[in-house]
Parts: structure tokens; C-alpha cells; sequence
């Protein structure tokens, strides 16, 4: 396994922390669990995480012992980094997982308003998003994670682009200014926040957001659900705590490959003794099963309105007044 401890390269900028982030997060975890690099898409989906098939499943927003957000995703690098080929995703390199993140850039990313534009992602992991948001001209391209590992990865990964900053979260804050960025992402990261951890988490973003915010997480329709690791929400919980932030919510859209990702559970379940662990390289009986099943469910995807799965939720800043720092 090669050593992920090259320099990270790091822009330190003077950050104003809003009131109430302190006391709100007091009793709760520190700010570290609330940054995740998860994402097939930037990672991978939640429905198709091993820790939904290894722990209990209860209702509401309660937090699960035992995950390290840090830790988990330094290991996933690892794993990762050891693989042959690129290493821009923060989960299983799988025939599945590469066609949804393929739909992910043609749906979600292509339709970011990016270029020229100064952009943050929260929670970059190894860096693939990055890459693309500099791709599509982005004037600069800020990434930051809780996991160094990881960062590691991005730094290494984006050292081609100029354009690509990268910078690990001290625990406490986004080390950002205020309205710094005219674009802020998140790719299913604040799913992995439990729900006293949530509204600090997106009301700092929206204090560094003078623009457009834009969340890419996994939702449903049916009633919240937590797991080990992430909770499932509708996406009305996101746009209850933006809009006395001042973000309006203006466009939502659910990703449509349902039955694609139906049949990735299915054959994670099958295969699990060869896929306990995120990010090593799958056994090649997987591989050709999940090329052989996509022959059919790419081609059943677009005819199925999904009740939960990838989701866009775009927010524009529409006032000012009612600013987290004010």
C-alpha cells in the first residue's frame, strides 16, 4: 500500500465563524463528522453502502455509534489508491458506479453555473468533481475534506489544474470567508450528518455562498430513515433550514436510474463475502455481472419515476437580511 502523505496544498484564508455555531454544536459531534467524502458520483450512493447491510436501520435522526468520518474515509483511500487505474472516485470502481456517475455529469454537473465562477466543494474526497468543475471553466475551484488521506488523493489528482485549490477542515469551521464563493456543492455529503449536525453544517455553507448552493444528495418521498452512516431525507428538511438563510430552493430533480441501482443491491448482497470492505477492487464475476445488467436496465432507467435516490437541489441566495452571520 503506498504512503498518502505528500504535502496537501493548502490556502489559509481568514474565516468569520456566523453566531450560534458554537452553541449549536456544543453537545454534539465535532464538526469533523459532519465532512464526509462519500460519493460514486464523487463517490458513491448511499443505498449501496455495505454498512446499510451491516447495521440496524431505525427511524429519525439519531446518531450511530462507532463511525469515524475521518478515519473510515482515510481507510476507503487506502483501498483506493491501491487500485490499478485512476483513483478519482471515492468508492468501488464498478461498471454501475461508472455509469452513474456518468449521469450524474451529463444531468447535474453539466448544468452548474460554474464557468468563471469561483466554486467550493464541501467534502471534495479524491478530487474527480474538482477536476470537472475546472474542466468547465471555472474561474477557481476550492475542495475541502476532514479526511487527509483523501485530500491527499485530490492533491495529487488536480495537480494538473491550476484553477484547483485544495484544504483539509481544522474540525471547527469552513476556513472561508464570508460570500466568498459564487457557487458551493455538495455531493452526498450531508447525508452523512445526523440531524443535530445538519443545519450548522448547511448554514455555514450558505454563509461562505453569495450565490448559488447547490446540494446533490440522496432523498426519498417516503419517511425519513437513518442508518450507520447517512440518513435518508426529503428534500424539504434541506429547504426548511436554506430558506430563513435566504436561499430559495429552484430547481429539483431526481437522478433516474432506479433500476440500475435496485440491481447494484442486489448483486453487492450477492457478492458481499468478495465486497465487505468500500473502495477494493471487485472480483471479476461482479464486474461482468453488473456489465451484463446494464445491458437491460440502462434501457428501463428513464421510464421509472424513482421515489428516492440521486437528487439536485438547487438554491439561490435571494436576500441578504436574514444571513447566517447576521
Amino acid at each position: 500500500m503506498r504512503d498518502l502523505r505528500p504535502e496537501v496544498r493548502d490556502v489559509r484564508v481568514d474565516a468569520h465563524i456566523p453566531n450560534g455555531i458554537d452553541s449549536l454544536s456544543e453537545d454534539a459531534e465535532p464538526f469533523e463528522a459532519r465532512l464526509s467524502s462519500h460519493a460514486s458520483v464523487g463517490g458513491r450512493a448511499p443505498e449501496s453502502s455495505r454498512s446499510q447491510y451491516d447495521s440496524r436501520s431505525v427511524t429519525g435522526g439519531q446518531a450511530h455509534e462507532h463511525y469515524e468520518p475521518a478515519k473510515y474515509w482515510d481507510d476507503v483511500a487506502q483501498e483506493i489508491a491501491a487500485r490499478p487505474g485512476q483513483n478519482i472516485l471515492a468508492g468501488d470502481d464498478s461498471p454501475i458506479l461508472a455509469y452513474q456517475r456518468s449521469r450524474f455529469l451529463e444531468v447535474f454537473l453539466d448544468a452548474l453555473p460554474v464557468s468563471g465562477k469561483d466554486v467550493l466543494e464541501v467534502g471534495c474526497g479524491p478530487g474527480g468533481n474538482l477536476i470537472e468543475l475546472a474542466r468547465r471553466n471555472a474561474n477557481r475551484v476550492c475542495g475541502c475534506d476532514v479526511a487527509p488521506q483523501m485530500l491527499a488523493l485530490a492533491s495529487s489528482n488536480t495537480q494538473n489544474y491550476a484553477s484547483v485549490q485544495v484544504q483539509q477542515v481544522d474540525g471547527q469551521r469552513l476556513p472561508y470567508s464570508t460570500a466568498e464563493f459564487d457557487v458551493a456543492l455538495t455531493v452526498t455529503v450531508l447525508m452523512h450528518n445526523m440531524d443535530e449536525m445538519l443545519a450548522p453544517l448547511l448554514l455555514e455553507i450558505a454563509r461562505v455562498t453569495r450565490g448559488d448552493l447547490v446540494l446533490i444528495e440522496t432523498t426519498t418521498d417516503a419517511a425519513k430513515r437513518s442508518h450507520y452512516s447517512f440518513v435518508l431525507r426529503r428534500p424539504a428538511e434541506y429547504e426548511q433550514i436554506l430558506e430563513p438563510a435566504g436561499f430559495r430552493l429552484v430547481d429539483h430533480e431526481r437522478l433516474r436510474i432506479d433500476a440500475t441501482m435496485k440491481a447494484h443491491r442486489v448483486l453487492t448482497l450477492a457478492f458481499r463475502r468478495w465486497t465487505s470492505r468500500e473502495g477494493v477492487r471487485l472480483p471479476r464475476p461482479l464486474v461482468l455481472s453488473e456489465q451484463l445488467v446494464l445491458t437491460i436496465t440502462r434501457r428501463v432507467d428513464p421510464l421509472i419515476r424513482p421515489s428516492k435516490g440521486l437528487t439536485k437541489m438547487h438554491f439561490r441566495r435571494v436576500r441578504d437580511d436574514d444571513s447566517p452571520d447576521r
